[in-house]
């Protein structure tokens, strides 16, 4: 049996974005969902540092079947625990957590 792994990224920004949910790029939810159907299990890796952000990407893709059950979702963040109680009840809806790095020490020190 030959087994392989495969992963894609996809970049993007939201600067000056007044609404986090209208500014994605036109694909980038149809790519996500491509790959979910073609792997029978897929881990999504979201990281930012921006809280509007993680929400709106949680929100939007919990909304149009982005992450499924068998789909798992791992938020990593800089931002401190305390900030991250809205995102969390988020994640709870999906299969997913979230890591924080807060406080971790900043290797190029």
């Amino acid at each position: 049996m030959r087994m392989s792994a495969s992963f894609s990224v996809f970049e993007g920004s939201l600067i000056d974005a007044v609404d986090p949910m209208l500014f994605w790029p036109q694909d980038l939810f149809q790519n996500i969902i491509q790959m979910r159907v073609l792997s029978r299990c897929m881990t999504l890796i979201l990281a930012s540092n921006d809280l509007d952000f993680l929400t709106a990407f949680v929100r939007r893709s919990a909304r149009e079947d982005v992450i499924v059950w068998p789909t798992k979702l791992l938020v990593v963040t800089r931002q401190p625990r305390h900030r991250l109680i809205h995102l969390r009840q988020e994640l709870s809806n999906v299969n997913g957590m979230v890591m924080s790095l807060a406080g971790s020490l900043d290797p190029l020190r």
